[in-house]
C-alpha cells in the first residue's frame, strides 16, 4: 500500500494497519503523486493564468495608490480589494509589502510600518483561482531610484531570469 503524505502519516494508523494486515507492505508514495502533479491539463493552467492576470491587476492598482505616508499594512488592503474584485477566491500566498530595511530579508511580514519617501518597497502580491496559486513579485521606489538602487535591481530581474533558463 502506498501512502501520500508519509511525513505527516499517524504512527498509530501505521502501526494499526501492520498489525491488521501483516502481509501487506507499506511504502512511500509522495514521488508518485507528485510526478503526475507536474503535468497540468488545460482547466489547470487556465487557473494558473487567471491567477497570475489578477495578481499582475492588483500589482498595478498598488503601484497607482501607493504614496509615502501609507503602512504596509494598508499597502496590503489595497492589494486585497483588487485580487477580490476581480476574482480571485483567496490570496495564494500572505501578500509581502515589505518597505524599507525590511527589503533586504528574504521573508517578512508587512506591519504598520509607515513607508517614507525614497524607501524601496517590494511587492509580493498572490491569487487564488480554483485552489492554483500564482503571484507577482515587484520592487517599486518611492521617488526617483538612485543608480546604485537600480543596479542592485537590475541584478536581482538578471537573477531572476537566469532562473526560468
Amino acid at each position: 500500500m502506498g501512502i501520500i503524505g508519509w511525513s505527516f502519516f499517524p504512527v498509530s494508523v501505521y502501526q494499526a494497519i501492520s498489525q491488521a494486515f501483516p502481509a501487506l507492505e507499506i511504502c512511500k508514495a509522495d514521488d508518485l503523486l507528485n510526478e503526475m502533479r507536474i503535468i497540468k491539463s488545460e482547466c489547470e493552467l487556465d487557473m494558473l493564468r487567471r491567477a497570475f492576470a489578477i495578481a499582475e491587476i492588483a500589482v498595478q492598482k498598488v503601484i497607482e495608490a501607493i504614496k509615502p505616508g501609507m503602512t504596509e499594512l494598508q499597502v496590503v488592503g489595497l492589494a486585497q480589494q483588487a485580487i477580490y474584485e476581480n476574482g480571485a477566491e483567496y490570496e495564494g500566498m500572505p501578500q509581502y509589502v515589505l518597505s524599507g530595511r525590511k527589503t533586504t530579508y528574504a521573508i517578512s511580514r508587512p506591519t504598520y510600518k509607515v513607508i517614507e519617501k525614497g524607501e524601496l518597497v517590494q511587492l509580493n502580491l498572490s491569487v487564488r483561482v480554483g485552489g492554483y496559486s500564482s503571484g507577482v513579485g515587484r520592487p517599486v521606489y518611492m521617488g526617483k531610484m538612485p543608480a546604485e538602487v537600480k543596479d542592485l535591481v537590475s541584478f536581482g530581474l538578471e537573477a531572476h531570469i537566469k532562473t526560468m533558463e
